[in-house]
C-alpha cells in the first residue's frame, strides 16, 4: 500500500484550475487519472506503508502543527519522463517556490524517516518541485507542449490560502496514477505556522 500527504486548494483556486483542465481534456485525448482526486499539491513522493492507521495518527499530529499560508500558481509547465516509445508526460500548474512549503517538505521527509523508516524517494529533497497536476500524456509530448503554450498565453497568476490537508492511499503494490483514494481531509488552522 502507498500513502501520500498533500495540501488541497481552496474552492476558488480549485475551480479555476478545473475550468482550465476541462478545456485541455475536451480538446485532446489525455489521461483523466489526476482529475479523479481533488486538485492537490503533494508534499513529498508517495511512500510505501503497511499500516494506514499509523500514518493516519502521524497525519493528525502533522496537520495540527500547520497554519494557513499563501501559495501562488505562476504558469503551466510540462515534463517528459521515460525513453523513446515509452514516454509519459505530466502537464501541471507550477507553484512559485516558497520557503514555507520547502520547510514542510523537509520536515515530512525527516519525521517519516525517523519515526517510520520511510526513506526519501524519487525527487524528494532539494529537487522536489511543487505543483498541481492537470493531466498525464503518453507519448504525446508535442501535443501537450502546444497545449502548455496556448494555456500560458492567457494564464494569470492564481493566489490562494491553504486551508486543508489530505491523506491519500493506494492499495496497489506500486505507484500508479488513478489508483489513489482520498482517505481523510483535515482543516488547517489560521495564524502563523511553526514551519517558517
Amino acid at each position: 500500500m502507498f500513502a501520500c500527504i498533500a495540501l488541497l486548494l481552496d474552492d476558488e483556486a480549485h475551480n479555476s484550475i478545473r475550468k482550465m483542465l476541462y478545456k485541455v481534456l475536451s480538446e485532446g485525448n489525455y489521461g483523466i487519472e489526476s482529475a479523479l482526486l481533488p486538485q492537490h499539491i503533494s508534499l513529498k513522493q508517495s511512500f510505501n506503508t503497511l499500516d494506514i492507521y499509523e500514518i493516519e495518527d502521524y497525519f493528525d499530529r502533522f496537520v495540527k502543527e500547520l497554519y494557513s499560508f499563501e501559495l501562488t500558481f505562476n504558469k503551466v509547465d510540462l515534463i517528459n519522463m521515460g525513453s523513446k516509445g515509452k514516454e509519459s508526460q505530466v502537464l501541471w500548474v507550477d507553484i512559485e517556490e516558497n520557503m514555507h512549503l520547502r520547510n514542510i517538505h523537509n520536515k515530512l521527509n525527516s519525521e517519516l524517516m525517523s519515526q517510520y523508516s520511510v526513506p526519501m524517494s524519487g525527487f524528494d529533497g532539494h529537487e522536489f518541485h511543487f505543483h498541481s497536476t492537470l493531466t498525464y500524456g503518453y507519448n504525446q509530448y508535442q501535443e501537450l507542449e502546444k497545449v502548455k503554450n496556448e494555456v500560458n498565453l492567457s494564464f494569470s497568476k492564481i493566489k490562494f490560502n491553504v486551508k486543508k490537508a489530505v491523506l491519500l492511499y493506494s492499495l496497489e503494490d506500486r505507484v500508479r496514477a488513478g489508483s489513489f483514494i482520498t482517505y481523510k481531509i483535515l482543516p488547517i488552522q489560521g495564524g502563523r505556522s511553526t514551519y517558517i
